[in-house]
């Protein structure tokens, strides 16, 4: 067959069916699925196409050729229920189309809206040629207030596609994501780990032996603590006694701004570079106003050094930049900037403040100041590393 599933639909939840069909086409098989077979054939790295009907064919007495070709060519039929799916002339001529294709079983149900078996057509949701010739209610996802939530309606569409059960589908999708938060938390512990041993070499070629001494073992602490902290937000539950529950990648951004705001009172150092790392993420995630709060918190912390603020002012620049809020970006940019002559060794933070500032000034129109700030990053760069690096393009 060509098709996993066929999505019948009324026009009126149009926006729920392209949901649930960008949902299905995106959904990763786990690998240890691959080659389980399927009504469709062996299981990929993807589901088979999903069809999904744009028209109700509203001028026409009987079901479109190529509809009924669909139909036939799809190993499921999904119905996205509501009052008005119900009602459906079209969507009950398809149901019963791909009923006389002797497929009954292989029919699910996504509630949108309305009330299954409520006896009223003003909320009845469950389309009345399911009950036809003894037919009774199939397998159903609901993702009303209350009900499943997309993330695990989908899953359990899924498992009928595929003929899994729900139950395992879901632990492994668990396992999955518990796999990726720890993978997350490995490479933040090295990248942490990277930064602690970067700090320290360049701290070794310092002149003043007592001082570099000092500043390599604050660093080292102030890394240490900033590691252990980020590696106890990604610990995850054993997946046997995880209840089912899915753990996200924003539970634990949100997780770790919660802890930064209430704990590392005594630690400035690790607060700041925690609550500006998370700021950043947020941003890249596209959550501004998330982002905007806890770098309010780095920003806020006293005592910090010249470098920890030029880092902050990167990151509020490019956060208001993404806003398009380009003129903000400038002066965060410029303050960063400001901070520079403090910082012994800027490195690449220079740069990027000026690249940072090159791009907001380009989205104003104001190209020439744009392209003196890149003229001067370009210098910067092929400073530190080189004409010959391949990150200086010439």
């Amino acid at each position: 067959m060509r098709y996993s599933a066929f999505i019948s639909y009324n026009h009126r939840d149009k926006a729920a069916a392209q949901r649930l069909l960008k949902a299905l086409e995106t959904w990763r098989v786990p690998g240890r699925l691959h080659g389980r077979e399927t009504p469709w054939g062996p299981l990929g790295a993807r589901l088979a196409p999903v069809f999904r009907d744009r028209d109700e064919f509203a001028t026409s007495s009987d079901l479109a050729e190529s509809v009924r070709h669909a139909l036939a060519q799809s190993a499921n039929l999904i119905i996205i229920c509501s009052p008005n799916g119900a009602r459906s002339k079209w969507v009950n001529a398809e149901i019963r189309e791909f009923t006389r294709l002797g497929r009954r079983q292989r029919i699910q149900c996504l509630i949108v809206s309305g009330a299954s078996n409520s006896g009223d057509p003003e909320t009845e949701c469950l389309p009345p040629a399911l009950f036809e010739d003894g037919g009774s209610e199939p397998l159903a996802a609901d993702v009303r207030p209350g009900g499943d939530g997309w993330t695990d309606a989908r899953l359990k569409l899924i498992a009928g596609l595929i003929n899994i059960p729900f139950s395992d589908l879901k632990q492994r999708d668990l396992q999955r994501r518990q796999r990726r938060m720890a993978l997350i938390a490995t490479a933040s512990a090295i990248g942490f780990a990277g930064m602690t041993a970067l700090a320290a070499a360049a701290l070794l070629s310092r002149a003043e032996a007592v001082r570099q001494r000092d500043i390599a073992q604050e660093k080292t602490a102030t890394a240490e603590r900033t590691v252990d902290f980020v590696k106890s937000l990604f610990q995850v539950s054993d997946p046997s006694e995880a209840m089912g529950r899915t753990i996200s990648a924003r539970e634990i951004l949100d997780t770790g701004a919660r802890r930064i705001e209430t704990e590392l009172a005594d630690q400035p150092a690790v607060r700041a570079e925690l609550a500006t790392t998370l700021g950043e993420v947020y941003a890249g995630l596209g959550l501004f106003g998330e982002g905007a709060r806890i770098l309010a918190v780095a920003e806020g912390l006293p005592g910090l050094p010249a470098e920890t603020r030029a880092r902050q002012a990167a990151a509020r620049g490019e956060a208001l930049a993404r806003q398009s809020d380009y003129a903000g970006a400038v002066a965060a940019f410029d303050r960063g900037l400001a901070l520079v002559p403090a910082i012994e060794q800027p490195g690449s933070l220079e740069a990027r403040l000026l690249v940072g500032r090159a791009d907001s000034l380009s989205a104003q129109g104001a190209h020439a100041a744009a392209e003196q700030a890149i003229a001067r990053a370009l210098a910067v760069e092929v400073a530190r590393v080189g004409r010959s690096h391949p990150d200086v393009a010439l």
